[in-house]
């Protein structure tokens, strides 16, 4: 399944321009873009001149954010919040935005209420675009007045306008109230626009707290169809951090097996487990059979010899490579799980391969067996497609 990633220009390629913003996220492969508040200050016609020559779609873009994030809800700042209302919604008309964020500022108090309510109100009549809300956890943004997803559904529900949508950043979901799945689900019809990050620490989407694997197919699935704002703060160069968009790819549920049905799988022994291993792989020959095998040197020589129809890889020995030569299909994503039948008995002098292998298997969080019961396991699970 192929996901619309739209980069968000606060967050990433900071060191950038503006503009030259645009045109790293059209030349590292990103589907959209989407503004805070830089096209107010950006000479329009350059703007418009980027947007064409990239031929990247603007998913949205805010209101002016100032100080205090926004002041829709602000009352003593009413007339300022209609200001920036209009002319962000000449901005989005001219370039094409799918969509307004109207923030609403740092306030509390039933006023407040009243005053976004009323914003929000002049936000629709003044454009046709969409317009976002979106709840900002306190952690990020003390004092802003709208903090929880229930919150945003209300004000939703009372404006009643389906042009009115939730801005659902998983970051400030997660942090605020937790149950991100849950409350996507349950507020599916209102929301007009998703964000990703990882939790705790707002870094790259994967690895992290929340597992955009499941999060993105089950938001597709609960009807979701707009692109992902990619709203994080890198951990170096953007560009360096994009390889997490090569692991969010849908997980298979453990009683159905992978697209196409194969799986590629690791096996590895130790030299005193691999007959262990061989006699494994016989008892499970037709949960195994369908995939194909990668084994390390003399390992894939045992498999092959007892089942001689199976796919077998055959890479190098593990003292010798074979190790680290797996650990690098791990990390490009080429193996779904590793059978490593480990002797924790014997001493081995390529130890420190052994346990980067482990490590890479943990980071990038596939199925890993190091022993008859818990490989067996795995197959019962169905995760090879077959029971047995």
């Amino acid at each position: 399944m192929d996901y619309c990633y739209s980069a968000n220009t606060g967050f990433l390629w900071k060191e950038l321009p503006f503009l030259e913003r645009i045109r790293a996220a059209a030349q590292f492969g990103f589907g959209a873009v989407e503004f805070h508040d830089e096209a107010q200050s950006t000479d329009r016609s350059a703007l418009k001149d980027v947007l064409a020559e990239t031929g990247l779609p603007v998913m949205g873009m805010n209101v002016r954010m100032g100080d205090t994030a926004g002041c829709a809800a602000m009352p003593d700042r009413a007339e300022e919040a209609r200001r920036d209302i209009a002319e962000a919604a000449e901005i989005a008309a001219d370039i094409g935005a799918g969509a307004i964020h109207v923030l609403a500022g740092k306030i509390e108090g039933p006023e407040a209420l009243s005053a976004f309510m009323s914003s929000l109100r002049f936000a629709l009549q003044e454009s046709n675009c969409t317009i976002l809300i979106e709840p900002i956890c306190q952690e990020k943004i003390p004092g802003f007045f709208l903090k929880t997803v229930e919150q945003a559904a209300a004000i939703i529900d009372e404006i009643g306008d389906p042009r009115l949508k939730i801005m659902f950043d998983c970051f400030h979901v997660q942090t605020e109230s937790g149950s991100v799945l849950e409350r996507f689900r349950q507020h599916i019809d209102r929301i007009g626009h998703v964000q990703i990050a990882s939790t705790p620490d707002r870094s790259e989407p994967f690895p992290g707290e929340l597992d955009y694997r499941v999060l993105l197919p089950s938001f597709v699935s609960a009807g979701y169809t707009g692109a992902f704002g990619c709203e994080y703060h890198p951990r170096g160069r953007t560009e360096d951090g994009l390889v997490w968009r090569d692991f969010i790819t849908p997980v298979a549920k453990p009683d159905e097996p992978a697209a196409e049905g194969r799986r590629r799988v690791a096996l590895v022994a130790h030299d005193g487990k691999k007959s262990m291993l061989a006699d494994w792989v016989e008892t499970h020959r037709k949960a195994l059979a369908p995939h194909a095998l990668v084994c390390t040197g003399t390992t894939g020589s045992v498999i092959s010899g007892r089942c001689p129809e199976f796919d077998v890889t055959a890479v190098k020995s593990g003292p010798l490579g074979g190790d680290q030569q797996i650990g690098a299909m791990i990390a490009d994503g080429t193996i779904d799980a590793l059978i490593f039948f480990t002797d924790p008995l014997a001493p081995h002098p390529h130890d420190v391969d052994v346990k980067a292998l482990a490590r890479l298997a943990t980071v990038h969080d596939i199925p890993m067996a190091c022993s008859p019961a818990t490989a067996s396991l795995i197959v019962a699970s169905g995760f090879f497609g077959v029971v047995g």
